[in-house]
């Protein structure tokens, strides 16, 4: 009798301490304080994160590839809010997204993990992937997203840096109130949507692309096809959109 309450004392606590319910699935759910930032650091695999109005952040990973078994999900709260990573061995191959020196090493064996994360509006967001998408959806406060290999997506009550390399960067934000922003793509257009009475100063610069905007922009200096200093209302605020292939549309949002 004491054995089998033991064993229903633990069912009951393992899925809230966040361990994985099977070798492919990672679960985690747990408080972080307000204003804290929730940092995930992904190499192989999308990233989808959604703002919501609960008091917990929750995160499901899950893992697919050759020797996914070897790779660890690992959720680290710090000082700074809680870092989610992940570590991966395997015959001298390796891969580490949780240090400050991260690195990867492949040879076509390194698995991936795929992060659908929940986080209250109250927290601030760096999310990054390098062979993967990155997805920020309804998120409350300032966000920092990434990709090397992967389009990436952002909208915030507040206001975002935003890049990638290869993939498209559409961001939409509810405040103009930074003092420096930039966002940018190598290989991919940028759809940035503002909020009607923004007052900024924008750069825009393009190889092979030009730019739309519904908001009327004063030029500041040259001004040619693929380049443009110019200002939207007031200015005072300092905005850089850059891209090599692609081009650059503004919009006026409703947030």
């Amino acid at each position: 009798m004491r054995r089998s309450s033991l064993v229903l004392v633990l069912l009951l606590i393992l899925p809230t301490l966040g361990w994985a319910a099977s070798d492919r699935e990672f679960h985690w759910k747990g408080h972080v304080d307000p204003e804290k930032t929730v940092t995930i650091k992904a190499l192989n695999g999308s990233v989808e994160v959604t703002g919501t109005d609960g008091s917990e952040v929750e995160v499901t990973a899950e893992k697919g590839g050759p020797h996914s078994d070897q790779m660890q999900v690992q959720v680290i709260p710090s000082g700074d809010g809680l870092l989610i990573c992940e570590t991966y061995r395997y015959e001298g191959d390796s891969s580490d997204t949780c240090g400050e020196g991260s690195h990867g090493h492949s040879h076509g064996q390194t698995p991936h993990v795929n992060y659908e994360v929940k986080i209250p509006r109250n927290l601030r967001l760096h999310a990054s992937s390098v062979n993967g998408s990155v997805t920020a959806e309804r998120i409350g406060r300032r966000a920092d997203v990434s990709s090397v290999n992967g389009a990436v997506r952002v909208s915030t009550s507040e206001w975002a840096k935003a890049s990638t390399v290869n993939g498209s960067v559409t961001a939409s934000f509810g405040k103009a109130d930074w003092d420096h922003l930039k966002l940018s793509s190598v290989n991919g257009s940028i759809r940035l949507t503002l909020p009607a009475d923004t007052n900024t100063e924008v750069r825009f610069r393009s190889v092979n692309g030009d730019l739309e905007s519904d908001f009327p922009v004063t030029i500041l200096g040259r001004m040619s096809k693929h380049s443009m200093e110019g200002k939207i209302g007031n200015g005072g605020r300092d905005l850089e959109l850059s891209t090599v292939n692609g081009s650059v549309e503004l919009h006026k949002g409703t947030m």
